[in-house]
């Protein structure tokens, strides 16, 4: 993933570099895991060269993802999650070597809607703490009923302290199937987009992965490996989702992006007036990928 951003460093905005989660320590203290994986010279290195002002560049926002993997149940757990991760915004920051740039801009959240207490107080807390944070909100693809007047107002609600909203289109199928159906992420995402406070901060998902029959995810390794110890290949066009499918001599199928698999999700989200898209991820697809973009 890393080398693959590095590639395609220009073509990025917001990196979100899969490092932490908000855990409890055996002691019950709530504490941020996943600090080994920090790698702040990369980080450095997106920057690229100073111009000629002594400047690096300006538009880049990097906003590790945090997953929540323990249970925040009072107002208190909140604060203490939100300290813990400024101590590691501040940690970070303090490293600085290039002027106008920061490690750390802010977080990529991963929180179940389940626990919508946290998933507003969070963002919300940490935008009152810092008021330039940058936060990405990892949203589920949630089919809205134009009519659900409660999704839509909380919704709005989570927007106020969220700058931008990355939406899980894909997942539709996990056995071989399509994976990111074009009528249904097109179905997804304009739901989203009746909520007005959306619009702006929609991203709309671009998987690099795809799922084997039985259920078993696939990589860009193991689809190189899978097809050339089974003597499968290209099993055709799925028109009416806009996907490849491959098969294998056994039967097994896999549904796996492809570079005309994802020309179609940008035009759409050109279509649909989306801002963005954000790719899950880097590291999972092939290095053809990044001629799409």
């Amino acid at each position: 993933g890393k080398e693959h951003a590095t590639l395609m460093a220009t073509k990025l905005n917001w990196i979100g570099p899969c490092w932490y989660q908000i855990r409890r320590a055996r002691d019950g203290e709530i504490e941020i895991t996943g600090t080994h994986d920090e790698d702040f010279e990369w980080l450095h290195s997106m920057y690229g060269e100073m111009n000629e002002v002594g400047q690096c560049r300006q538009d880049l926002r990097i906003v590790p993802r945090v997953v929540l993997e323990t249970s925040l149940t009072t107002e208190s757990d909140v604060e203490i999650a939100k300290n813990r991760l400024l101590e590691v915004m501040e940690r970070a920051n303090s490293a600085i070597i290039k002027p106008g740039m920061k490690l750390i801009h802010g977080f990529t959240l991963e929180i179940p809607l389940n626990e919508m207490m946290v998933a507003v107080s969070l963002p919300r807390i940490l935008k009152a703490a810092v008021s330039d944070i940058a936060i990405v909100f990892v949203l589920p693809p949630l089919e809205l009923d134009p009519q659900d007047s409660r999704s839509k107002q909380a919704l709005e609600s989570l927007s106020l302290a969220v700058d931008r909203f990355s939406v899980m289109t894909y997942d539709n199928d996990r056995n071989g199937k399509a994976i990111a159906p074009i009528e249904w992420v097109s179905k997804v995402m304009r739901g989203l987009l009746t909520v007005p406070s959306l619009h702006p901060k929609l991203l709309l998902g671009l998987p690099h992965y795809g799922w084997r029959t039985g259920g078993e995810d696939m990589t860009a390794e193991k689809m190189v490996l899978w097809l050339a110890n089974n003597g499968g290949g290209i099993g055709g066009w799925d028109d009416k989702a806009k996907e490849h499918y491959f098969t294998d001599t056994s039967a097994k199928r896999c549904s796996y992006p492809s570079p005309e698999m994802l020309r179609t999700r940008l035009e759409l989200a050109v279509e649909l007036g989306v801002p963005g898209v954000a790719i899950w991820e880097l590291g999972q697809g092939t290095a053809a990928f990044m001629e799409v973009y």
